[in-house]
């Protein structure tokens, strides 16, 4: 996503800090993203997916196949540089 000039964040902005030692509960989630528009929530939680599409939200879902994929892509391709 940087790639395209998109700023990529994690949940340390809802959480306030980097204490990633406690999860955050996906409603507290997707009731940040519902107040920043400019943010698009991208998962691999197929539920939370549905449930942020239902309520308007920008969401992206990402299959961790998807990302395997992707992985490997990146890495043929820095083999062939």
């Amino acid at each position: 996503m940087e790639a395209v000039g998109l700023t990529v964040r994690d949940d340390s902005l809802i959480r306030g800090s980097n204490d990633t030692s406690k999860g955050i509960p996906d409603e507290q989630v997707r009731e940040f993203v519902a107040a920043h528009p400019d943010v698009v929530l991208v998962t691999k939680d197929r539920g939370n997916a549905r449930r942020a599409k239902a309520a308007g939200l920008r969401v992206i879902f990402v299959d961790e196949s998807e990302v395997a994929a992707f992985d490997v892509l990146r890495q043929l391709a820095l083999l062939k540089s």
